[in-house]
């Protein structure tokens, strides 16, 4: 145990764990709060991983404000790397979480895209809304932004680094809300299309059997007027002259 470090909260700590968490609070800590705030106002999405991470990292920070000097240099280095880990992962988790969020939503839209709109888009009649290339575009981007992101998500990873991931899933982020917006967009003209056609066949029946009852009743009307009519053309029986004796 040793007694090595800066004053005040962190003077029980040993010199180099006192400045890799002064690193931390003073250049990370707000660039975390930056990123979360960022994604919150650009989706409206409160992340509760990304909250729960800053939650844990704060408590890690308690423990060595109020126990450091009774931990060796292996246990607050621990407790060091633990803050790091939980605000890596607080700016990372919350776009993440968001664009998980989202991509479930997209894949439900996805199959009512190609139940209700693909019939109309192989006929060439679904216009004025995104183009199919426009869609898969997007979704080749956002899966290209994850897997950018993901790569550099390894422990050794800079902050440097560990921001371009964040920054890479927020613009996923992005993207699955632009994407899911086309979708709308696509199916609810698709379903306006199917309704057009339903009410076209509903009147198209509807004048249909206007035309038949019309000539049943024509029909109707010309055959009860046989039936009551008297035939004047049949001629009428005589009595025969009686004979003369």
């Amino acid at each position: 145990m040793t007694s090595a470090g800066e004053d005040g909260a962190w003077a029980g700590l040993e010199p180099e764990h006192a400045r890799r968490l002064q690193d931390l609070l003073a250049a990370e800590l707000p660039e975390v709060f930056r990123a979360n705030r960022i994604i919150e106002q650009q989706t409206r999405y409160v992340s509760e991983a990304g909250r729960n991470n800053l939650v844990d990292a704060l408590s890690h920070i308690g423990t060595l404000a109020e126990r450091g000097s009774e931990l060796n240099s292996r246990q607050q280095a621990a407790q060091v790397a633990k803050i790091e880990e939980h605000l890596r992962r607080a700016m990372m988790e919350a776009p993440e979480e968001v664009v998980r969020a989202r991509l479930a939503d997209i894949a439900k839209r996805w199959d009512e895209y190609q139940r209700e709109a693909a019939p109309y888009r192989r006929a060439g009649t679904l216009r004025g809304v995104p183009r199919h290339s426009e869609l898969e575009g997007l979704r080749e981007r956002i899966d290209q932004l994850m897997e950018e992101a993901r790569s550099k998500k390894r422990d050794e990873t800079s902050w440097e680094e560990w921001r371009a991931a964040a920054a890479h899933m927020t613009e996923a982020a992005d993207l699955s809300k632009e994407l899911a917006d086309e979708l709308e967009q696509c199916i609810g003209e698709a379903l306006r299309m199917t309704r057009d056609r339903q009410r076209e066949r509903k009147s198209n029946r509807q004048w249909l059997i206007g035309i038949l009852i019309a000539i049943a009743l024509t029909v109707g009307s010309y055959l009860l007027g046989q039936a009551t009519t008297p035939d004047t053309e049949t001629p009428q029986r005589t009595q025969p002259a009686p004979r003369s004796r």
